[in-house]
């Protein structure tokens, strides 16, 4: 069951623990974070390079500290999240590993003080939202989906209420906020061999990615929207299909392949201007 919780002024003043959280710009479609990476033969970046052949070794079975990853959320008014859970690079390999059966979700209302940032990373103070949700993930090596259970009005008010917080206690100038995930590996299937806790592939549901045995489909026309807060293709399947889309970011194209199979794309923060509504993140 899935019910608001109305957060009241008064716990305003109980936000004043802000946390920084350094979020990794270095893939084109996400803005993660993890502490650490338990085997660099099996890093993090795995999770988005839309191959469910290679894997994020989260963390091992019986470890005293459970595996943890932040990620920005996109703008949307419901938000599902993608998993390949395990090892996907072949259904022994699947059971042989270890992989995730129940997460902790934390949503964190994030602000990126202006010029704290560097060449990979964005740097966000962030305050967490006070109730956590559970998720039971299945036992399936195959691509699923979970609905995040937070609600959109409840994620407004509360990212609201944040944001007073922070001008309150901070005079610097926020270049961008929004709202970021933490996941939390509470609980693993354990493998038949190995103690390693494997995810294959994440994404939320602005973002689709197909097996590679499937036939993409052929794209006719690799474009920008018109409020150019997203990247757009024309298949032979139809037109205007998002492929990445951020109204706090605006994308402009580089390049595009003759064959419209790749394009090179830019990604910029967008300034609003003052007085101009600045849209929630969720």
């Amino acid at each position: 069951m899935i019910f608001s919780i109305f957060i009241p002024k008064l716990y305003a003043q109980e936000l004043q623990q802000f946390t920084e959280i350094h979020l990794l710009d270095t893939v084109a479609y996400a803005y993660y974070y993890t502490e650490k990476d338990v085997d660099s033969r099996y890093p993090s970046f795995n999770l988005f390079d839309a191959n469910y052949k290679t894997c994020w070794v989260a963390g091992k079975v019986g470890q005293k500290e459970n595996p943890v990853l932040y990620i920005r959320l996109p703008q949307l008014d419901t938000v599902k999240l993608y998993l390949f859970n395990g090892y996907g690079k072949s259904n022994q390999l699947y059971k042989d590993n270890a992989r995730a059966s129940k997460l902790k979700l934390t949503v964190y209302a994030a602000f990126n003080p202006e010029a704290h940032l560097s060449e990979n990373h964005v740097l966000y103070k962030a305050i967490s939202y006070p109730l956590n949700k559970e998720i039971t993930l299945l036992d399936s090596c195959a691509l699923t989906s979970y609905t995040l259970p937070f609600l959109k009005n409840d994620m407004e008010n509360f990212q609201k209420t944040a944001s007073q917080v922070f001008r309150e206690k901070y005079t610097a100038v926020v270049a961008d906020s929004c709202l970021i995930l933490r996941l939390e590996i509470t609980d693993c299937y354990k493998g038949l061999k190995y103690n390693d806790i494997c995810v294959s592939e994440l994404f939320f549901n602005d973002c689709i990615l197909r097996p590679k045995s499937i036939k993409s489909v052929k794209a006719t026309k690799v474009y920008i929207s018109e409020k150019e807060d997203a990247v757009m293709v024309d298949d032979d399947n139809g037109k205007g299909k998002i492929i990445i889309s951020d109204k706090n970011f605006v994308y402009q194209l580089v390049d595009v392949d003759i064959d419209n199979q790749w394009a090179t794309v830019i990604k910029c923060l967008r300034r609003w201007e003052k007085g101009e509504q600045k849209p929630i993140i969720f």
